[in-house]
């Protein structure tokens, strides 16, 4: 299995001890992302899962609405992302509808799926160095990704699932990452209707997800969490 990190010497002070050291760090690479040869866009990444990102862009800047619109992916060493699509290159705006999932959760099980995805992110016990997302359905993880940026774990989940007509409808995010309105609107696009994460929102993100009926949830940490927009998901029993 291919490595996902780096080997680097570093210098550790240890308790007045200066000591030489190797550390596992995590690759980073730039990639321009071309559609149909028109240059759209440039991305920092972490080298897997391209692309399952690729598609996962493509779908959440409304560039395409199924896998039935890709012609063609071509990634290569370089960092070039060549995409060619049906259609235009014009993006095209997402009207975010407001979740009415009927979804239910109980209040003993939010903490679980924080462990669920945790189980899954061997990169980032090596590394502490990525992020991490899961899809789960029934204390199921149905695809885990991690990359260096939190919004790119969620394109690349969003890509595979694109990949692979997977539902996204009716299950849950866990998250490893700050919860800011960019974050949350990609989770009103898939239309996940429970957003739980280990870390904090901030005020636009609170609010976007309370007009769009997402049940948000942060700070989840062993038995404790915050529940920060629609709640009514949330049961005790």
């Amino acid at each position: 299995m291919e490595e996902k990190y780096l080997n680097y010497e570093v210098i550790t002070f240890n308790n007045g001890v200066i000591e030489k050291n190797i550390e596992n760090i995590v690759e980073e690479r730039k990639y321009n992302i071309y559609i149909n040869s028109k240059k759209i866009f440039k991305t920092v990444c972490s080298p897997f899962n391209l692309e399952e990102m690729a598609v996962g862009f493509l779908w959440m800047n409304g560039y395409i609405n199924s896998k039935e619109d890709i012609i063609n992916i071509d990634i290569d060493t370089e960092g070039k992302m060549d995409l060619k699509i049906k259609g235009d290159t014009k993006k095209k705006e997402i009207e975010l509808e407001k979740n009415n999932s009927k979804m239910e959760i109980l209040s003993t099980e939010i903490p679980k799926q924080i462990t669920l995805m945790e189980n899954k992110a061997k990169l980032f016990k090596k590394t502490a160095g990525v992020h991490s997302a899961a899809l789960i359905s029934n204390n199921e993880v149905i695809v885990y990704m991690e990359d260096i940026g939190r919004h790119n774990t969620l394109d690349k989940i969003a890509g595979y699932c694109v990949l692979n007509n997977i539902d996204m409808t009716n299950k849950i995010i866990a998250f490893s990452g700050r919860l800011p309105v960019e974050i949350v609107t990609k989770i009103s696009k898939m239309k996940v209707p429970i957003m739980i994460s280990r870390s904090a929102p901030t005020n636009l993100g609170i609010e976007l997800a309370r007009e769009k009926g997402i049940t948000l949830c942060g700070f989840t940490r062993n038995n404790r969490y915050h529940i920060y927009a629609n709640s009514y998901r949330v049961k005790d029993n």
